[in-house]
């Protein structure tokens, strides 16, 4: 499955790349194509992170054995940190592809828009859902969400 934003550009094949590597790494869980934050090191042919930010590539194998994102983060949250988490807690590797870039394009932090203004007030209200979730996911080692 591609989780794919309206505001990124993605490179030539990255289709085709993100299934080869699919296939290639074992426990892929969620790929990404690097477009914001610190791109971590190259290890073993791969940069793998806890979250791949931006558009990314996620397995049916991690869907099985996790399900789907935590809608209660909606309308905008941490829910791809959240998946990223319980995909890692489930052992599955998380990791951006090497040698590919994406591009942002729709960058509106500090621009004082009303759509950044609700962005974020939830993301906000979203640090008390991860509080809530911590110890389901670590302790009493529930990380399956029903889709």
């Amino acid at each position: 499955m591609c989780i794919l934003a309206n505001d990124i550009l993605l490179p030539i094949n990255w289709l085709q790349t993100w299934v080869a590597y699919a296939k290639k790494i074992p426990k892929t869980g969620i790929i990404g194509i690097h477009c914001v934050e610190s791109l971590p090191p190259l290890v073993n042919g791969i940069h793998e992170t806890h979250t791949p930010f931006g558009d990314n590539f996620i397995t049916r194998e991690l869907i099985d054995a996790i399900g789907g994102y935590n809608t209660e983060f909606d309308p905008y949250g941490q829910q791809d940190k959240d998946f990223a988490e319980r995909a890692i807690l489930a052992g599955f590797t998380n990791y951006y592809l090497p040698n590919m870039r994406s591009e942002h394009i729709g960058h509106d932090v500090g621009d004082g828009s009303e759509y950044r203004k609700a962005k974020d007030e939830s993301l906000q209200k979203s640090s008390a859902v991860w509080d809530k979730y911590q110890p389901i996911y670590h302790e009493q080692k529930q990380l399956y969400i029903k889709p």
